[in-house]
C-alpha cells in the first residue's frame, strides 16, 4: 500500500488508494493485536483527506469514504474522525443537491447532525425550475421546520450562489483531464484558469502565449490549442466596435489556480477564448 500511495500524483488519488486498500484490511484492523495499522490507517486518512481531496471525486467515492470512517469508529471511537466525516457528508450532500437528489442529500445532512430529520414535505417541482430553485425551496421549508438543518443548508446554499452567480473577466472555469502514468487520461478536474491579456506591439510579427510565466510554442501539447483560441477572439471583437484591437497580436498569459497536476490540452481552448 505504502509503494502505491507514493505512486499516486495527488492527495485524492493517495486518498482513493487508501480506500481501495480497505476490503483487504477491513477484517484484520477490527482484531486488537492489529490496533497500531488501524492507527496508521486513520493517521493517513487525516493526512490525506480535506476539502480539496474530495473536490473531484464521484458520489459513489465519497460515499465509500464515509462508510469507511463510519466503520473505523465503530471499532475505535478515540481515532477522533467525527470532523472528517462532517466533512465528507458536506461535500456529499452539496454533489446530491446539485444533480437534483434532494432526498439523498437530506440524508446526508442527517449523518452531520446525527440525528433524523423530518422529510415529509411535499414542494412543488414547477416545471423548468433549476435545481438550485428547488433546493431554495427546501431551505426556506426547514427555515420554519428545523433550525438546525436550516443551517447547515443555509451554508451550502450560499456557497452555491456564490458561485453560480460570480462574474470575473480574469478567469474561467475550465474542466480538465489529468493524465496517469500510461499518459492517458484518468479523471476531470474543474478548475480556474486564470489569464491577462494586452496588446503586442505593432511590430510583433505573432500572438505570444504564456503558461505559468514561461512562453508556449503553438505546438505545445497542452498550451497550444489557445494560439487558435486567440484568432477566434480577434475575429468576434472585431464584431464588436474594436477594430484596432482586432488587428493586433495579443500577449496573452495563463496560469491554472491552486493546481499541481498534470493536464491534457483537451479543454483548455474554450476557456481560454472566453
Amino acid at each position: 500500500m505504502k509503494g502505491r500511495l507514493k505512486r499516486a500524483p495527488g492527495m485524492d488519488s493517495k486518498l482513493l488508494v487508501l480506500t481501495n486498500c480497505w476490503p483487504d484490511l477491513q477484517n484484520d484492523l477490527q482484531s486488537k493485536s492489529y490496533h497500531g495499522y488501524l492507527q496508521e490507517y486513520a493517521s493517513l486518512l487525516k493526512h490525506y483527506l480535506d476539502a480539496a481531496s474530495l473536490l473531484d471525486l464521484e458520489i459513489s467515492e465519497i460515499r465509500n469514504i464515509v462508510s469507511i470512517l463510519i466503520r473505523l469508529t465503530k471499532i475505535d471511537s478515540k481515532l477522533g474522525l467525527d470532523e472528517l466525516n462532517k466533512l465528507a457528508l458536506k461535500r456529499l450532500a452539496m454533489l446530491y443537491f446539485y444533480v437534483g437528489e434532494v432526498k439523498s442529500g437530506l440524508e446526508a445532512c442527517q449523518g452531520i447532525m446525527n440525528r433524523e430529520v423530518d422529510m415529509s414535505f411535499e414542494i412543488d417541482d414547477t416545471p423548468g425550475s433549476s435545481e438550485y430553485e428547488y433546493f431554495d425551496a427546501v431551505c426556506k421549508y426547514y427555515e420554519t421546520h428545523d433550525s438546525g438543518m436550516h443551517e447547515i443548508l443555509i451554508q451550502m446554499r450560499d456557497e452555491w450562489k456564490a458561485k453560480s452567480t460570480s462574474l470575473d473577466y480574469d478567469y474561467a472555469l475550465c474542466l480538465f483531464v489529468e493524465k496517469g502514468d500510461s499518459g492517458r487520461g484518468v479523471r476531470g478536474r474543474m478548475r480556474t484558469l486564470k489569464a491577462s491579456l494586452e496588446l503586442a506591439s505593432k511590430a510583433s510579427p505573432d500572438d505570444k502565449v504564456s503558461f505559468d510565466n514561461q512562453t508556449k510554442s503553438p505546438d505545445d501539447p497542452f498550451v497550444g490549442s489557445v494560439y487558435n483560441s486567440l484568432k477566434a477572439v480577434r475575429k468576434v471583437i472585431g464584431r464588436y466596435g474594436h477594430k484596432e484591437a482586432s488587428k493586433r497580436f495579443y500577449n496573452a498569459h495563463f496560469s491554472i489556480e491552486n493546481s499541481k497536476q498534470t493536464f491534457t490540452g483537451d479543454s483548455i481552448g474554450l476557456a481560454a477564448g472566453l
